[in-house]
Order: structure tokens, then sequence, then C-alpha cells
């Protein structure tokens, strides 16, 4: 089984153009690339259910009624994504082992809306009268369990998953795996960059 997942962050360029920074890299996506890459995002997903995620988001935004993207034009999007290392894959007997090989290999970054980003949502919700329910909930950021705290607090140094493996045994390795996955899931995390194969 293969397994799929995006890297680096979303930014947006000054022309207004989908941009993926990577390290101190910075890519601008075109046509597919970007329904592509963000379909992958915070989700390690089945090789053959990228094609069926990237047509639900482009209907969602709208697009796939105005064009229609065959099997070749997603074929050369994912593989050019993947050629610049901003969607990696992991391959195993199943899911957990795909995800475990990934990660194993990726640096990861805490994630989360900035405080002036939820500051200005909450007023946003205010302005649009969604009321104070909503607003507040613009404010929060992601709990996390004592573990969640404990593995964020070993990433803090540099986020190298590998490095950070090296001191733990076998049955800590699994366990704090799990856990990372569950925070890119969450967003608490996200795959900054990812180490030579």
């Amino acid at each position: 089984m293969e397994y799929y997942t995006a890297v680096g962050m979303k930014m947006q360029a000054s022309g207004g153009q989908f941009m993926v920074r990577m390290d101190t890299e910075e890519y601008i996506l075109s046509g597919v690339e970007p329904y592509i890459w963000s379909s992958l995002t915070w989700s390690f997903v089945d090789g053959q259910e990228i094609s069926q995620r990237m047509r639900y988001l482009m209907k969602k935004a709208n697009i796939n009624g105005t064009r229609n993207v065959g099997d070749a034009e997603f074929a050369y999007g994912l593989r050019r994504l993947c050629t610049r290392r901003l969607v990696i894959s992991g391959g195993g007997s199943d899911r957990e082992c795909a995800v475990e090989g990934i990660l194993k290999r990726s640096v990861v970054v805490p994630f989360g809306p900035s405080a002036a980003d939820r500051s200005t949502a909450f007023w946003l919700c205010i302005s649009h009268g969604l009321g104070v329910r909503s607003a507040v909930r613009a404010l929060r950021s992601a709990k996390l369990d004592n573990m969640e705290r404990c593995v964020l607090e070993l990433l803090q140094e540099n986020g190298d998953i590998s490095l950070m493996m090296e001191s733990l045994d076998d049955a800590k390795k699994h366990e704090y795996l799990r856990i990372i996955a569950e925070m890119i899931a969450k967003r608490v995390l996200t795959i900054a960059s990812v180490k030579g194969d």
C-alpha cells in the first residue's frame, strides 16, 4: 500500500499565486497542483483515493463545472509535486507502516493560527453577526493532552523526528509516531520538509 501526504506550508505569492514554502525554497503551484497538494494536507491518503479527493475539492471550490481534469493531467501534476518533494509517499504492509515510514524522514513544525489571526477571526465573526459563541470558538487553539505536550516538547528544538526517535525505545517509538500522526491530523503540526530518501 502506498500512502501520500503534502509537505510544506501554503503561502501566497505577491501576484496572488498559490505558493508552498518548504525549508527556504518557495514553489509556485499551477493547474491541478494546488488541488492535489491541498487534498493531501494534514492527512495520509491511499494513492488510489487522491484523484477522488482532488475532484471533490475542485467541486467544492466550484472549479469542476468549468473544467474537466483528465487522468493524464492529474498524473502529471502528482508526478511533478513528488519530483519537487512537495508530496511524499511511503509504502508498507498497512497504513500504519506507511505513515511511520513517512514520519521517520520528516521534519515537523508546530502549526496553528497566530494570536493575531485568531483575534481577527473573532472580530470578523462579531462583525458578521455570527454571535458570541462562534466568535469565542475562533479564539480557541487546539487542546493537547499530556502525551501530546510531551511530544511537542521533544520536537521543539528542531522538529526532526528521526533525531527524536534515537533516544526512545521501540515501544515508545511506535506510540510517539502515532501521536505525531494524530497531531498532524488535528492541525497542530505540519510536515515542513523531508530528509533525503
